[in-house]
């Protein structure tokens, strides 16, 4: 089946676009329809990203646009693994500098402090892991001793979201690209 239909999109606010109308969405969800009848797994994806894009502005409003856009560059509608799991290694290396920086004032020189923030990140990122906790407790202790930091408990929590997020758009991208 070939499908010449083309999206035509309004400009909104320079860099963001919409649909030139509001019966886009019903078309694409239409199509999507007739590709999981047909078992076309790859047309159904992409029918399902271009309905989500359609319904920008028309169904999809307010506060409700940032996950949508979100969503899209962050895992291209769960059709990307390399962009979760860069932003997966992004939030590793951010967050390790940002700990290890925090701990320089405590630190007898320039690289202990960027290990430890590298190591309490990555223990933080992936909290299951057997060996995590030990490596959480013994970094945080050699970055900020016993010092109580109401801020670095939020960015960590911050952390973790931001891994759940990512980790679970991993695990979507491989679900769609094996079709489990």
């Amino acid at each position: 089946m070939k499908v010449d239909y083309s999206t035509r999109t309004k400009k909104v606010w320079g860099v963001f676009s919409k649909a030139a109308t509001d019966s886009d969405a019903d078309k694409f969800r239409r199509l999507k329809e007739l590709a999981v009848q047909s078992r076309d797994h790859e047309r159904e994806q992409d029918f399902f990203a271009k309905e989500l894009k359609a319904k920008r502005y028309y169904e999809t409003t307010g506060l409700s646009l940032i996950p949508s856009y979100l969503y899209e560059w962050t895992s291209d509608f769960g059709r990307s693994l390399w962009r979760p799991a860069l932003c997966l290694g992004l939030t590793w290396l951010i967050f390790g500098l940002m700990y290890g920086v925090n701990g320089l004032p405590y630190a007898t020189s320039v690289l202990d402090p960027l290990w430890n923030g590298l190591k309490l990140s990555l223990a933080t990122l992936v909290p299951f892991a057997a060996i995590s906790r030990t490596a959480m407790l013994e970094s945080r202790e050699a970055l900020f001793r016993s010092d109580v930091n109401h801020l670095l408990d939020f960015a960590m929590v911050v952390e973790g979201v931001l891994a759940v997020i990512f980790i679970f758009l991993i695990g979507l991208a491989l679900r769609n690209r094996f079709r489990i």
